[in-house]
């Protein structure tokens, strides 16, 4: 029994072959409407930013399709998105919408439940400690381990550590990997994935060692923009907006975007 949904979010075509559906013959492709599902067995990372796909229900005599991966979402659990959603919102809402700060007392006690709960860390446990080790990638995950992400999430003090976890899985066109990431101008960002940045000079999408890097998480989307969420922002939880293109990509400068994660929980 299929236990994943991919939803159209445009009007867009699932396609027999992984390429410009212009290319394609009638036979080749059928149409989903903006909101259309397909209940589907998996789902694997293939060429030129499509998803591979496998039906639970055969079209035309085949199960292997194709779909543009900015053009449809893939989920399991339709809440879990939401519930992470409204946990980063609630935090954001705790720190005063930014203005109450990692060292005044009441919130510094709440990063150190980040530590300890998604973490498992009771040595950042003063206000000290707090102020003094970045505790954005523990925010990251404890809001992934409040809303149920479990072991799917590869949790640590170090964004750079689930980053690339996330883009092995893609290299490795891992079957129904739950986190994939992609680069900045590859795919266009949606609510509950993560935009990442480096914090050092030389890092690409391919590095494959531990490096200084910064993720927020996607809680809204409008025409042109997005809204993010993130840890240790100005020593607090802070939201801002980002622009996106035409085609929906991020074009925002105020940091060097390089990395979308695609959340497919």
């Amino acid at each position: 029994m299929a236990d994943k949904t991919l939803k159209a979010l445009v009007n867009t075509v699932i396609k027999a072959l992984p390429q410009d559906s212009s290319t394609l013959t009638d036979s080749q492709k059928f149409p989903l409407a903006k909101g259309d599902t397909l209940a589907i067995k998996q789902y694997r990372s293939a060429p030129n930013n499509h998803w591979e796909i496998q039906l639970e229900t055969p079209r035309d005599g085949m199960t292997t399709w194709f779909a543009f991966i900015s053009h449809v979402e893939i989920f399991v659990d339709q809440n879990f998105k939401q519930n992470l959603v409204n946990i980063a919102t609630q935090e954001w809402e705790f720190f005063k919408k930014g203005k109450r700060k990692e060292r005044e007392d009441g919130f510094w006690q709440r990063i150190v439940t980040y530590w300890k709960e998604a973490l498992n860390r009771n040595d950042i446990d003063t206000r000290f400690d707090v102020g003094n080790v970045p505790w954005s990638a523990a925010f990251i995950s404890w809001i992934m381990t409040k809303a149920g992400a479990a072991d799917k999430f590869k949790r640590d003090a170090s964004h750079s550590v689930y980053i690339r976890d996330s883009v092995k899985k893609r290299k490795d066109q891992v079957i129904n990997a739950p986190f994939v990431a992609f680069k900045i101008d590859e795919v266009t960002p949606e609510i509950g994935d993560l935009v990442c940045a480096p914090r050092q000079s030389g890092v690409t999408y391919d590095t494959n060692k531990n490096y200084i890097s910064h993720c927020d998480l996607v809680v809204a989307k409008r025409t042109n923009e997005i809204d993010i969420i993130g840890g240790n922002v100005s020593d607090s939880v802070t939201q801002k907006t980002l622009k996106l293109d035409t085609n929906g990509k991020v074009k925002d400068t105020t940091r060097p975007w390089f990395v979308v994660i695609k959340n497919l929980l």
